[in-house]
């Protein structure tokens, strides 16, 4: 699996998309200080307020993280550039027959794509909220700041917007893999965000909202997320992610070479 990863990354390092994108996610966090403006896709009216409330107070580092974080459903879209260089063409081609008829297993190459995606991810969310971070420093200065308290947050927070992220990833993955169509997954990957909040005020179904993998770093900075409230959210992406692997794993099975 870590020579498949390997090959991802490398794939990756020798693409000039990938670093096209690192310096959209790095302008993406010099927006929102210079801006000092809480921007976002698809927020409730309450958020709303929040979001205003944050927006004409007198900005701080800690309150340019929590307008970072609100505006992370951005990153939804520069996303969609490493899955297709770590999915997209490999599958699209049909040039992902060659690494299994070397011998790898299904499994293990659905993993691989898996934990590529995520780690790709992780490194775009922390260079985000890094990027963040030092603009922040530049303009506010660390006067009476906890810097510690905050590099704990940026860390945290990484995390978990990066593994929300990655389980959207790993669902458009099942429709790349079935339809071999970048097209498709990434269309899937652009508007879930919007879909799922849509559906949630048709529907009025509460539940809905642990499915909202976007407005959780929303609710995080705003809404003061943390702790045990986050289980849920834990448990259901856990759950997602694992029916996705076997169900990408099952899929390649079923297709013919």
């Amino acid at each position: 699996m870590l020579r498949l990863i390997k090959a991802d990354f490398y794939r990756l390092f020798h693409s000039k998309g990938f670093y096209m994108i690192l310096i959209a996610i790095i302008g993406l966090a010099g927006s929102v200080v210079l801006s000092e403006a809480f921007t976002s896709i698809g927020v409730s009216t309450e958020t709303s307020a929040v979001m205003e409330a944050y927006g004409n107070a007198v900005w701080t580092p800690e309150i340019a993280l929590k307008g970072a974080l609100s505006s992370s459903s951005i990153l939804n879209y520069l996303f969609i550039g490493f899955f297709v260089i770590i999915s997209g063409y490999e599958f699209s081609q049909k040039t992902y027959k060659n690494t299994l008829t070397a011998g790898v297993s299904r499994i293990t190459f659905v993993l691989s794509k898996y934990f590529s995606q995520l780690l790709t991810v992780i490194l775009g969310t922390m260079l985000y909220l890094g990027s963040t971070f030092v603009f922040s420093f530049i303009k506010y200065g660390m006067d009476n700041l906890q810097v510690g308290t905050l590099l704990q947050d940026i860390v945290f927070a990484t995390l978990s917007i990066s593994f929300c992220i990655s389980v959207i990833l790993s669902l458009a993955t099942i429709l790349l893999i079935s339809f071999n169509s970048s097209i498709l997954a990434t269309i899937f990957i652009a508007i879930y965000p919007m879909l799922i909040q849509i559906i949630a005020l048709i529907t009025k179904w509460s539940e809905l909202k642990y499915f909202d993998f976007f407005s959780l770093a929303q609710n995080m900075a705003l809404n003061g997320l943390t702790g045990k409230a986050l289980i849920p959210y834990i448990l259901i992406s856990l759950g997602l992610i694992a029916c996705s692997i076997v169900i990408n794993a099952q899929v390649i099975k079923r297709k013919e070479f």
